[in-house]
């Protein structure tokens, strides 16, 4: 029976310095590790790869891959026109380390990956799981559409995300506690990797939630 993977990253850490909260040094290194440590422990290469469209996502997932020996592939997005004026294009894609990287893999860049319609105060602010604000559930639901879809022609993918929206989309999915007892913190770069059969209707199973074991 074939089996469905889906990984589901925290972008890195982020330089709030910059104009466009751009991944920090820290960020890139962190993003590196956890490609590594996914090539260390066997797991499946993902078949595409998605993220959000801010670049702090954008940047996790380019780095991500170039450590797993792959450039991106970018076939679809959906980048808001005042987006690009404000974040720039996306820079283009170099070798990793002098590797030569021939092997790419499909990109996605979606904006369904992000919170949406945050009041301007709380916008890259975080720590938003326990206020209400218009679009929470929108925005849940369009989380997990996406990845839905994503499944229908995938065994693996991996998709880069945020930290709000994550929690937000684990405790509908799996009815997890209040976020006020939230047992888990999702820091830079956690992965949560999660597990169906493929059939219709398979439920998904937690494999490994927040792990930042590539962090150790």
């Amino acid at each position: 029976m074939t089996t469905k993977i889906m990984y589901l990253v925290r972008h890195g850490d982020v330089d709030y310095e910059t104009e466009n909260y751009s991944l920090s040094k820290e960020g890139i290194a962190q993003a590196e590790r956890l490609g590594h440590w996914l090539n260390k422990h066997h797991y499946p290469m993902p078949q595409i790869v998605a993220s959000s469209d801010r670049p702090r996502a954008v940047q996790t997932a380019q780095t991500l891959a170039r450590s797993l020996g792959y450039k991106l592939n970018l076939i679809k997005t959906n980048r808001e026109p005042e987006k690009v004026q404000q974040y720039g294009e996306l820079n283009p894609y170099h070798d990793y380390n002098g590797l030569s990287l021939s092997q790419s893999v499909d990109f996605i860049i979606d904006n369904a990956l992000q919170e949406r319609n945050l009041p301007p105060k709380l916008e890259n602010q975080g720590a938003v799981t326990q206020v209400d604000w218009q679009g929470k559930q929108a925005s849940i639901v369009a989380f997990r559409k996406f990845i839905d879809e994503l499944m229908v022609s995938q065994d693996v993918a991996l998709c880069v995300s945020h930290s709000n929206i994550l929690k937000l989309v684990f405790q509908n999915m799996f009815e997890l506690l209040d976020f006020k007892m939230f047992p888990v913190d999702c820091p830079n770069t956690a992965i949560t990797v999660l597990i169906r059969a493929d059939n219709p209707g398979s439920a998904w199973h937690i494999n490994a939630l927040f792990s930042t074991e590539h962090r150790l």
